[in-house]
């Protein structure tokens, strides 16, 4: 329900950077593929998103995970979401479309 909540409030706004929930740019390769970080914690646990912009209020979430100082789990999310967003760049993955839901 949380997520829901998260994704709806970051709908109603444009600029990605006034998110609640938007953290940074990420670094490196995945920088380099125009990967974002969301993040929000839910029971004492820091969840991230990386994600890629696809247009006005558009988010392509690549990969979910969990963060805290320097160990991700699973600890190459930051490559897998650069190796996803690429496959998107080069036509060789679709996106699945989901619309956000207001009725919570």
């Amino acid at each position: 329900m949380f997520f829901h909540s998260t994704l709806k409030d970051a709908s109603k706004r444009l600029d990605h950077r006034e998110w609640p929930s938007y953290r940074h740019k990420m670094e490196g390769r995945a920088g380099n593929e125009g990967i974002h970080e969301m993040g929000f914690k839910v029971q004492g646990r820091q969840y991230r998103l990386l994600f890629k912009f696809d247009g006005e209020k558009q988010a392509v979430i690549l990969c979910g995970c969990y963060h805290k100082v320097n160990i991700w789990t699973p600890r190459n999310a930051p490559n897998t979401a650069a190796d996803r967003a690429k496959a998107l760049r080069l036509g060789k993955a679709k996106r699945h479309e989901r619309e956000i839901e207001d009725t919570f």
